[in-house]
């Protein structure tokens, strides 16, 4: 129910929900008991009386708990620190008032007694961080007003609260200073780089270095200036509108309720007033992730005025791009001089989430390789959004909604087969293009390398192409077109797998059945049952394997193009050891 309150008029998916009650072990009973728990809350609120406005409804990805927004003390907060925050500048004291109001919403830690699972841990780290954030503002706002003292007995009581905390700390030493107790406003510096040193082995911050020098040299500017002084080189540049989404040039065939779906969502997570909405598409290599990223980026651009950014967050060898770097890209973007780009990556996401705070930006981060490239890419505000795109599976996103992309059915895969091959070709040899579509596995990818490739080869029958499709060994040979190789999607997923992972592939596809268990896993490779199920678990992870539950048993299974994909890479290691084959069972039926 936490969780569902704390996410109210959002989807929160049946998998998360399981997730947060269970864990990464659930029963086998977790969704008949899932429905339970959420008839039960239903009853509850039938009983009351909360109106037609407040009610838990079904919903394609999970459940939905819909409420006005002022029902919840969130948005009251939320609202309460915006008006804080925009009257800081011109009136201090009233910025107090509003501030003092949204922390006195708490009345102890959130959700105290509520046992937490990962995603609702998540949720309340986020909610503590916004109250220390208000909490720094109404002091910052008390500092303005000159009630230096106050602060201080209260900035003590925070700083041992919370030693790494540095807002906090450098707040403490504008007080003191103000006060006339420059040598304690020095001593309180110092304590804080004994504790960063010793906790993290790092220095303080550069705008707190530049604070403690301000105080030795007793610096004008602090009598004047709030505690924390913006850097002259966000402000040397007039911002411009980045407008940095790649052409939408993919047909998107197959999915067209799916980005109707999703549009309707996120524009819906922007308007609630909620955090800013974050979209994970997900799915094996050649799938459509990046074509539907990029089709829901166009279908929504328009309401996001003030700038859309785009990042390529893999390399070309597979290994993960440093958001740091694609935060200097952004910082460009919006008009701030290589040579002033903030050092390391806290600093540059500060400015970034700066900029982004009044305005509506739309992201899209193509290809992560790992969760933590993407919270530092956030742009945080409400009314702005987010959409990620990743092979492997992420982690723990707050408030994201997870869509795993299926292949196609076979008439969207004609279908994508007419668009490039031509339609009155397709339908002549209607039965030829569905042997080829099958061939494809409902891969966009694929297909559109197989239309590619009959494109280019206007006299080819098609019939005569889906029987040199039919031999397995040339199969992933076939579909490579004109830069487009659906093996070499596979090969930057394998290069992620650690070698017995990869081994385990490999060696997976000699089982005589294409649908298994850990148990006949663990046996093919010499392991126990937990060590297998913790392989096939990461080779599902990057979507070499699907699971299912089967008579209340865990199974897995190859998608045909990935059995093929491991069959080749299993030939070509006995080859290369002249080992015999006869034992290997045969390609799958595709």
């Amino acid at each position: 129910m936490a969780l569902l309150v704390l996410r109210h008029n959002r989807v929160v998916q049946s998998g998360q929900l399981i997730r947060e009650l269970w864990g990464d072990r659930p029963p086998v009973s977790a969704q008949p008991t899932l429905q339970t728990y959420i008839y039960k809350i239903r009853k509850m609120l039938d009983e009351s009386g909360q109106g037609p406005d407040v009610a838990l409804l079904t919903r394609p990805y999970g459940y939905m708990l819909t409420s006005p927004p002022e029902d919840v003390d969130v948005y009251h907060f939320e609202r309460l620190v915006d008006d804080g925050r925009s009257a800081l500048s011109s009136d201090p004291v009233k910025a107090v008032e509003l501030l003092t109001q949204a922390l006195d919403l708490w009345r102890g830690p959130a959700f105290a007694d509520v046992a937490t699972g990962e995603l609702l841990s998540a949720q309340l780290t986020q909610l503590e961080e916004r109250r220390l954030g208000a909490l720094e503002l109404k002091i910052e706002a008390k500092l303005q007003m000159g009630d230096h003292d106050t602060c201080i007995s209260e900035l003590k009581d925070l700083t041992a609260t919370h030693p790494l905390r540095e807002g906090f700390y450098a707040k403490l030493m504008l007080a003191l200073y103000r006060s006339g107790r420059r040598s304690e406003a020095l001593e309180t510096y110092q304590r804080l780089r004994r504790t960063i040193i010793n906790e993290l082995g790092l220095e303080p911050s550069k705008p707190l270095r530049e604070m403690q020098q301000a105080i030795l040299s007793a610096d004008a500017s602090l009598d004047m200036a709030p505690a924390h002084v913006e850097p002259v080189r966000q402000k040397a540049h007039l911002p411009a509108t980045p407008a940095q989404l790649p052409p939408n040039i993919a047909s998107l065939v197959g999915r067209e309720d799916l980005l109707r779906s999703l549009e309707t969502r996120v524009l819906a997570d922007m308007e609630s007033g909620g955090t800013a909405a974050i979209t994970v598409i997900t799915g094996m290599p050649g799938v459509g992730k990046s074509a539907t990223a990029l089709a829901l980026a166009h279908a929504i651009e328009a309401h996001f005025p003030d700038g859309q950014f785009y990042a390529q967050l893999q390399n070309r060898d597979g290994s993960a791009v440093a958001p740091a770097d694609i935060l200097a890209e952004f910082l460009q973007a919006i008009g701030i001089a290589q040579r002033d780009l903030p050092r390391g990556l806290e600093e540059r996401g500060k400015v970034f989430r700066s900029w982004c705070a009044k305005r509506r930006v739309l992201v899209l981060l193509n290809d992560v390789v790992r969760t933590e490239q993407v919270p530092p890419l956030l742009p945080g505000a409400r009314r702005c959004a987010t959409i990620v795109t990743s092979t492997s599976g992420l982690g723990v996103l707050a408030d994201a909604l997870t869509v795993k992309l299926e292949p196609l059915e076979l008439d969207p895969s004609v279908r994508v087969l007419e668009t490039i091959a031509g339609r009155e070709r397709v339908e002549e040899e209607r039965g030829a293009a569905e042997r080829i579509a099958r061939r494809c596995c409902g891969i966009p990818l694929a297909l559109r390398c197989a239309g590619g490739r009959l494109a280019e080869l206007p006299g080819l029958p098609l019939d005569k192409f889906a029987d040199q499709l039919a031999n397995y060994g040339r199969l992933l040979e076939e579909l490579g077109y004109s830069g487009l190789d659906i093996r070499q999607r596979f090969d930057l997923s394998y290069a992620q797998l650690l070698p017995e992972e990869r081994s385990a592939l490999r060696l997976l596809c000699m089982l005589p059945r294409r649908e298994f268990g850990a148990r006949q896993a663990a046996g093919l490779l010499c392991r126990d049952e937990g060590q297998a199920e913790t392989i096939l678990a990461r080779l599902v992870q990057h979507h070499f394997l699907r699971v299912a539950s089967v008579n209340g048993e865990v199974h897995y299974s190859f998608h045909d193009l990935h059995w093929i994909y491991a069959r080749t890479r299993l030939d070509q290691e006995i080859a290369e050891g002249g080992w015999d084959l006869s034992f290997l069972p045969n390609a799958p039926s595709v």
